[in-house]
């Protein structure tokens, strides 16, 4: 132990509104494998987001780290269309 604490992460409601919503976009029989925690069904992972716990919060970070990447990627983009615009 390093005594150092592990700092969980906050979610808005919205936020987790966001991951809810995409974990229902999910077929119904889809697993998701994590590593060594185990295999989870769509129902399951909407689950352990709603509750907060070690796995909802990996699977809220996960998820809003790739959505706030994307978002970061399409504003380059977007950036870099508008600088070739003006030349």
């Amino acid at each position: 132990m390093s005594g150092r604490m592990e700092k969980k992460p906050r979610f808005t409601e919205d936020e987790l509104e966001i991951v809810v919503a995409r974990l229902q976009t999910m077929p119904y029989d889809a697993r998701v494998a994590m590593g060594n925690l185990g295999v989870f069904g769509r129902e399951q992972l909407i689950q352990h987001v709603k509750k907060m716990d070690n796995i909802g919060t990996l699977v809220a970070t996960a998820y809003l780290n790739q959505l706030r990447s994307f978002k970061k990627q399409v504003e380059t983009l977007e950036v870099d269309a508008g600088k070739a615009k003006t030349r």
